[in-house]
């Protein structure tokens, strides 16, 4: 009898531990790699399954959703951008302490773009129509005290041309581009606020009222409609409807407000998380109203985001403890402050 009461405990003690783990679902699970400070991420737009994570030693890479990862690029250090060629996936733009790489395999082999040297590339911006066109910002590097800049290539990295005009500013934090209308662009700065072109780079002019924060960390632009554009900042998020003509706050239910990346969904534009140094919060009415989504982080600064467009439930965040990745948008019953 006592062999059968047993049983029966043991029995119950699965199903009801399978019940429970199913109600406190964290949201995210960390998926590495082990490569220090995730400091940027791309996914390949043609196989969601195949992710990039710049980091602080090197590139790596994943071809199972995060289930294992490879170096791709470990010469490469402090990779602090990351961009997919959309028309052939296998060219990536790596941006490092070391200047501009790029790829045509998919990570196999890495070249340095004949670019200037000793500089620092965080933001990239490749045109979706012509993907030869791309856009980087060029930091001051080893060149004490001098602005960053905007460079442009029409050749797919050979050749570059200044396409500064109008940016005042000693460092450019973000880089993005319309995806309707490739030649405006906004610049994200860390002093001076957005500036936007209208002829590819050509002039930039200041496009910052509304905005009470001008320190710029990330811009995102609503492919849906490319005059919505988020702009987060050390004092919460910012939103213009009408192309940076003007800027509101979009920062309600915010408990961090230092913003270090934004990504919008791609198949419901009115969904857009953000990284903070708090964790990751997330919109579902187009940044009325924020909750946080932080279940399973055990790290609270978020250097990265990247949603996966195929399925957007999906979503991975850069940290200082790697890779975490969420397959329910972040949903759970067991929301907190991340590693507690």
């Amino acid at each position: 009898m006592k062999r059968v009461i047993v049983t029966i405990v043991a029995i119950l003690s699965v199903l009801l531990s399978g019940v429970y783990a199913s109600l406190s679902y964290a949201g995210w699970t960390s998926v590495g790699p082990d490569g220090g400070n995730v400091l940027s991420l791309a996914i390949d737009p043609t196989n969601t399954q195949i992710v990039y994570a710049g980091t602080s030693k090197g590139i790596f890479k994943t071809t199972d959703g995060g289930g294992s990862w490879s170096p791709a690029g470990a010469d490469i250090i402090m990779v602090g951008g990351l961009a997919v060629d959309l028309a052939n996936p296998k060219i990536i733009y790596a941006g490092s302490m070391e200047g501009l790489f790029k790829t045509t395999d998919g990570g196999g082999g890495w070249k340095k773009c004949p670019a200037p040297t000793g500089a620092v590339y965080r933001s990239l911006a490749i045109d979706p129509t012509n993907t030869r066109v791309v856009y980087v910002k060029l930091g001051w590097g080893r060149i004490e005290h001098a602005p960053d800049v905007v460079f442009r290539t029409d050749d797919g990295g050979m050749g570059w041309k200044r396409s500064s005009t109008g940016l005042k500013a000693t460092d450019i934090n973000a880089l993005a581009i319309d995806p309707k209308n490739v030649q405006i662009l906004y610049a994200g700065t860390e002093d001076a606020g957005v500036f936007r072109t209208a002829n590819s780079g050509g002039s930039w002019s200041v496009a910052s009222a509304g905005l009470t924060n001008t320190r710029i960390t990330s811009l995102a632009v609503d492919p849906a409609s490319p005059a919505t554009v988020y702009a987060g900042t050390k004092d919460g998020v910012f939103k213009t409807v009408n192309g940076a003509t003007s800027w509101t706050s979009a920062g309600t239910g915010l408990t961090n407000t230092n913003i270090t990346a934004l990504a919008i969904d791609p198949k419901n534009t009115q969904i857009v998380y953000v990284g903070t140094r708090g964790g990751v919060f997330k919109t579902t009415d187009g940044g009325t109203t924020w909750t946080p989504v932080t279940a399973g982080l055990t790290q609270s600064v978020i250097t990265s985001l990247a949603i996966d467009a195929a399925n957007p439930q999906i979503v991975y965040a850069g940290t200082g403890d790697g890779v975490f990745k969420t397959t329910d948008g972040g949903t759970s019953t067991d929301q907190g402050e991340p590693g507690k």
